[in-house]
């Protein structure tokens, strides 16, 4: 599998066994995490400050790595932003049917103005799942 895949216009998986996660700067860019196995704060923290520096101001978390993930994103926004509140909203899901159905939803939008959505993922299991389900609810072909 490789490791970023385009799963519809504005949709792309990632997979984040592949190394550090680079992305164009872009406006309005959600990115959902399936943590599982990826622990060690320092990364998920230099992790976050690149989507951060990318555009990346929406985080999702699910698994069991979580809660490391959010805190470091929480961490890196604070050290981009120390002069302000917040910039990235993150949030902790944690049941897989809430996650996809989240998704799902964020999937169903149509803006005017296209926002990109990446499912960034460390277990391709859980992510050949969520994918299952978001083809069964006509999110992706």
């Amino acid at each position: 599998m490789p490791a970023t895949e385009r799963l519809r216009e504005h949709f792309w998986g990632i997979d984040l066994n592949s190394g550090n996660i680079e992305l164009t700067k872009r406006e309005d860019m959600y990115c959902y995490f399936i943590v599982e196995h990826t622990t060690d704060p320092e990364y998920a923290f230099k992790q976050a400050l690149s989507l951060l520096v990318a555009g990346c101001r929406n985080f999702v978390f699910f698994g069991k790595a979580e809660a490391i993930w959010h805190l470091q994103t929480d961490h890196a926004d604070i050290q981009m932003n120390p002069e302000m509140e917040e910039v990235a909203l993150t949030s902790s899901i944690d049941t897989f049917d809430d996650f996809v159905d989240e998704l799902a939803e964020l999937l169903s939008i149509r803006p005017f103005v296209p926002f990109y959505t990446y499912l960034i993922y460390d277990d391709r299991d859980i992510y050949a799942e969520v994918l299952k389900r978001l083809r069964i609810a006509g999110k992706i072909v």
